[in-house]
């Protein structure tokens, strides 16, 4: 479905964002280091960050790093944002057990919500009395997350969205078509993007090459953003995807160890040489790149 688009011309930048997704639950050393370790290299080279929490990430940082939730809070490269996972049975690839896709109005609505305001279970993916989900996450940073990554059939999305938007986020992720900014849908804004670089997909290249050649294609302006995920750095697949993916509850929580390998330290310096590769890259010429986060796109569209 196309998103609802707003005719605004955006001036001559090349606008940049690191988005740094968080789903290795499982690892939990593992992803602690690996977090604290992108945040030096972002204060390094002076380059905001998206860090994209889920609940259960978030839940493990703050019973075991707290420390590292404090440099969330405190830093001011970095900006929150959400996105969800199986086992919440909304996501396109989980397991819809509660039958939400036969839901309307305010049963969804309730359903959804729950999900919003407390925490889930992770063996049932059904929610719990705990205290959770980004209303949790809220309360503690200080504020909403930013954007929404939405991985939902149009129906939920569209609930999700207004429970979200009401929440204080301001931005919704959706997968397809060039997002531009100003652009709406779920009843948000919609993450601008024009140039994508997933990391994985590009270990082989020098990574100032990619980023210089891509922006030579595009032109003067628009929106790049290059994304990892803390697990590229750790194993050859995600928690969720061994755990969840094309299962159905109870979830065996083992499948985070049978189901994958941790990677050798030659594979995970790949990632670590291509992300370096990248922010130097961005860093070293701050008046052809202009760096922001979530915090810098929320104004601009409060400026539209």
């Amino acid at each position: 479905d196309a998103v609802d688009v707003v005719e605004e011309e955006v001036s001559s930048e090349r606008y940049v964002l690191f988005t740094i997704n968080t789903q290795e639950f499982f690892y939990h050393k593992e992803s602690v280091e690996t977090l604290n370790r992108l945040l030096d290299l972002h204060e390094e080279y002076d380059l905001p960050v998206d860090i994209y929490l889920t609940e259960d990430v978030f839940r493990v940082y703050e019973k075991e790093a707290p420390d590292l939730v404090d440099r969330f809070k405190d830093s001011d490269l970095v900006a929150i944002s959400y996105h969800y996972r199986p086992p919440h049975p909304y996501h396109l690839q989980g397991d819809d057990f509660l039958g939400l896709a036969e839901m309307k109005g305010a049963e969804l609505r309730e359903v959804l919500e729950s999900y919003v305001n407390f925490a889930t279970d992770s063996v049932t993916g059904e929610v719990t009395e705990e205290v959770g989900g980004p209303a949790h996450i809220a309360d503690v940073i200080g504020y909403a997350p930013i954007i929404t990554g939405m991985s939902a059939s149009k129906s939920i999305s569209e609930s999700f969205g207004k429970l979200m938007k009401d929440l204080g986020t301001t931005f919704a992720v959706t997968h397809g078509g060039e997002p531009k900014l100003g652009d709406t849908r779920f009843s948000l804004f919609v993450r601008p993007e024009d140039l994508p670089i997933i990391t994985g997909q590009w270990l082989e290249e020098d990574p100032a090459v990619v980023i210089r050649d891509m922006w030579e294609e595009q032109g003067d302006s628009g929106f790049m953003n290059i994304k990892v995920h803390d697990n590229d750095f750790i194993a050859d697949a995600s928690a969720w995807t061994a755990i969840y993916i094309h299962r159905s509850p109870p979830y065996n929580l083992e499948h985070g160890t049978t189901e994958r390998s941790l990677l050798t330290e030659e594979e995970s310096d790949e990632y670590w040489d291509f992300y370096e590769g990248a922010l130097k890259e961005v860093s070293a010429d701050p008046e052809f790149y202009h760096a922001i986060n979530a915090f810098d796109l929320k104004a601009m569209v409060e400026e539209l």
